[in-house]
């Protein structure tokens, strides 16, 4: 997931003129549309079609309470990017307002650690949750610092990136790393892979199937879903080594990123179902 909202930051920076006070109420339609709706019809339909969770009015009613008091019963990714997109557009504010003083430059900066000072704080005051979640806002962030100063045109950064992580990741665990090694863990593999596609994408005439994957990146994140938590049951992970486990899931991942592509590119000529599914 590091990967996924690292690249939303780098997309959403893409746009970052346009986030001022007088487009707000579009953005936050626009993002409920592109993310809150899927969010919200695969898991008050789709996903209780396909587990069976749900057998009639009473039962549906309670399962979309606890889809709004849990939200990793569902697609929780979509409506945890549509939240930090909010946050995101409040930090660009406080930078348009900070950019009237002379602080063009730090202007982004400030509205970033303020929005994830405030975060932090009700965070502390009101418990965890997935609508606010500092690690991914964090990741989210460092996406748009990566974009707007240019991280990734740098070779020798990226070797040393990867170089960390080449490090670090034997002593990393899914259940009981720190989360902050869990975040710059996320972040030092992240990097040099999206340096790596965006070598390959401008040394190539052709398009690669990778890139392709990330163009249909929330297709992909939406459909696998249902797949991942149909056969997770089944699936024991614990007597394999990690290089053993990361060429397993890489085979696996790259079969159904191009399985759930042809079916989404099929699903999406249907205008209704590309914007209830996959908010297009």
């Amino acid at each position: 997931m590091p990967l996924f909202f690292i690249l939303s930051g780098m997309v959403a920076s893409l746009s970052r003129e346009r986030n001022t006070a007088l487009y707000a109420w579009k953005f936050i339609k626009r993002r409920f549309r592109q993310l809150a709706l899927p969010f919200f019809i695969w898991g008050l339909i789709f996903t209780p079609l396909v587990f069976k969770q749900s057998h009639g009015i009473y039962d549906y009613s309670l399962m979309a309470i606890s889809l709004l008091k849990h939200p990793d019963e569902g697609l929780w990714f979509l409506i945890v990017l549509f939240c930090i997109q909010i946050y995101y557009y409040i930090a660009c504010l406080i930078g348009n307002l900070l950019k009237r003083f002379n602080m063009k430059f730090s202007g982004d900066i400030i509205g970033m650690l303020v929005v994830l000072s405030v975060l932090t704080i009700v965070t502390r005051y009101i418990g965890t949750s997935q609508y606010i979640s500092l690690q991914y806002t964090l990741m989210f962030f460092v996406g748009c610092f990566i974009l707007k100063f240019r991280i990734l045109d740098n070779a020798f950064i990226n070797a040393i990136l990867l170089l960390i992580f080449a490090i670090i990741v034997p002593y990393y665990d899914f259940i009981s790393s720190p989360t902050i090694f869990r975040i710059f863990t996320g972040i030092f593999a992240s990097l040099p892979i999206i340096h790596i596609c965006k070598v390959t994408a401008e040394s190539s005439e052709r398009v690669s199937p990778f890139l392709n994957f990330g163009r249909h990146s929330l297709e992909i994140y939406a459909t696998h879903y249902c797949i991942i938590l149909g056969f997770k049951q089944g699936i024991r992970i614990e007597s394999l080594s990690p290089i053993a486990l990361c060429l397993l899931l890489f085979i696996i991942s790259c079969v159904l990123c191009y399985l759930i592509t042809q079916f989404s590119s099929i699903l999406c000529k249907n205008k209704y179902f590309a914007m209830f599914l996959y908010g297009k």
